[in-house]
């Protein structure tokens, strides 16, 4: 990137980081509900799982991490000097706000069908993933969004793009890698009860 400035109104970007973790964490709450009444588990994320069973619409540790996003590329952007810092911010932005809006469309897909499945079909006809392959099949689809981006990136010729393609590879990379590490505790937190017995006997 040759600019050794951020473009006008660069705080938009910042700006938008935040809100999209905000529009994604409420869309979760909306996609949950039928989920939830049916008294099976929407969201993956071990940290959020209570809140959003909760439907705690204000979660203040969820806030502070938003604004915490906004704040810190605040900071950044005001720091930028040379064309290596502004390739950072923009990256760092991308990387919020391409995978945030994969996860908006996902919640509203989902939540758009399981409110069509509610109306159509009786609870007990649905086939539902377990957690550890929900985990695992989301992992997936980061994995091959990481893939298409960085094939971006060497298929790009604007300059300009090039650090919102590299934000959203590493982004997706970044988001899978996650979902793995939720999906192991996940799995190591199911297998406890099953080791305990043979742990007390030894």
């Amino acid at each position: 990137m040759n600019t050794t400035s951020l473009a006008p109104y660069w705080q938009l970007a910042a700006l938008a980081s935040g809100l999209l973790m905000l529009a994604d964490y409420w869309l979760t709450l909306w996609a949950a509900r039928p989920a939830l009444k049916a008294g099976t588990l929407y969201e993956l994320n071990p940290w959020l799982r209570p809140a959003v069973a909760a439907q705690r619409w204000w979660y203040g540790p969820f806030l502070a991490a938003a604004l915490g996003v906004i704040v810190m590329l605040w900071v950044i952007g005001s720091l930028v000097r040379t064309g290596e810092d502004a390739f950072l911010f923009y990256a760092l932005c991308s990387g919020i706000i391409v995978t945030r809006l994969h996860l908006v469309v996902l919640h509203l897909l989902n939540g758009l069908r399981q409110t069509r499945q509610t109306t159509v079909l009786p609870t007990s006809s649905r086939r539902r993933l377990t957690v550890p392959a929900a985990m695992l099949k989301l992992a997936a689809q980061q994995t091959i969004l990481a893939v298409l981006w960085t094939l971006a990136v060497r298929l790009n010729p604007w300059p300009w793009l090039e650090p919102w393609l590299v934000g959203a590879a590493a982004g997706f990379l970044l988001m899978a890698a996650t979902t793995l590490i939720w999906r192991e505790t996940e799995l190591r937190r199911r297998a406890a009860p099953a080791l305990e017995p043979v742990e007390r006997r030894g």
